[in-house]
């Protein structure tokens, strides 16, 4: 594992961010982005390789995907963040709710290669639009990819719509952002519902990686039964988003913790709590 750069830098790097996405609208924001997050990973663990507009991302040691859009922050969190304490092999099946335009999901259907399949989840329209083309740009038979957001149960929901992938079913979980026009009701259902849906009904979740805005505590309501059950071995949840004033991450353990699984909280630049399934622990 190649270590981050210091705290200090992120932090001045994500202030500068915050400042851009607040003030620069739509493509002339990311444009500065992109362009903020190449000079701050120019060391980073992974390649990048631009040609005809297309983003070659090569990982030293690991997988190679191509991406149209360079959200380099994105890129990242597989190796730093999610993937920490384990990572999928071969013929496992990953669950990526909250897929943003692909990223992870590509780098996890490069680790369980054809055998095995990647459940992509995102359920803002323009977002998955994005996240579709990346599949066919990478040829990603193995990745499932629905337009559909995770939750406690089946219904429709307003979805405040925002750019740069911070778009939530919770009213004012994330402000990092400017909303996106008017708010718009959207269909979710319970994960054993969509795996159900998918065709995965029977099959065991490796790993269950969720960056879902907000929503992370609504969404493992509708895991309850997965869990009870032991069906899924491993959870990565973005855990920095604020709810009702604080930060998700010790609900989140808490929850985890009453079904018996082994929790924790790290990688705090990218806030992220780790479940492991019982009798999997090191």
């Amino acid at each position: 594992m190649i270590p981050p750069r210091s705290k200090s830098s992120f932090i001045w790097r994500e202030r500068l961010r915050r400042f851009v996405v607040r003030t620069l609208p739509g493509e002339q924001g990311e444009f500065f982005l992109r362009y903020i997050d190449y000079r701050f990973f120019r060391r980073a663990p992974f390649r990048v390789r631009r040609s005809h507009g297309v983003y070659t991302v090569a990982f030293r040691g690991g997988p190679t995907f191509r991406t149209r859009y360079p959200f380099f922050w994105d890129i990242q969190y597989p190796v730093f963040g999610y993937l920490q304490p384990f990572a999928p092999g071969r013929g496992d099946l990953v669950v990526d709710a909250g897929a943003f335009v692909g990223h992870f999901a590509l780098y996890a259907a490069a680790l369980v290669g054809n055998e095995g399949r990647v459940l992509a989840l995102e359920p803002d329209s323009s977002v998955f639009s994005r996240l579709a083309a990346n599949v066919a740009l990478n040829g990603c038979a193995n990745i499932v990819a629905v337009n559909r957001g995770i939750w406690s149960a089946t219904d429709l929901l307003s979805f405040e719509q925002k750019d740069y992938g911070y778009s939530t079913f919770v009213a004012g979980a994330d402000d990092r952002a400017p909303q996106r026009g008017d708010s718009v009701r959207l269909a979710v259902d319970t994960l054993p519902q969509i795996l159900e849906q998918a065709g995965f009904r029977d099959r065991r979740i490796a790993l269950l990686k969720m960056d879902v805005e907000g929503a992370e505590l609504e969404a493992l309501e509708g895991c309850r039964e997965l869990l009870r059950d032991r069906r899924i071995d491993h959870l990565a949840i973005a855990t920095y988003h604020v709810v009702d004033g604080r930060q998700t991450a010790d609900r989140v353990e808490l929850f985890l913790r009453a079904f018996g699984y082994k929790a924790e909280t790290g990688f705090e630049r990218h806030l992220t709590t780790w479940g492991t399934r019982p009798g999997l622990e090191p």
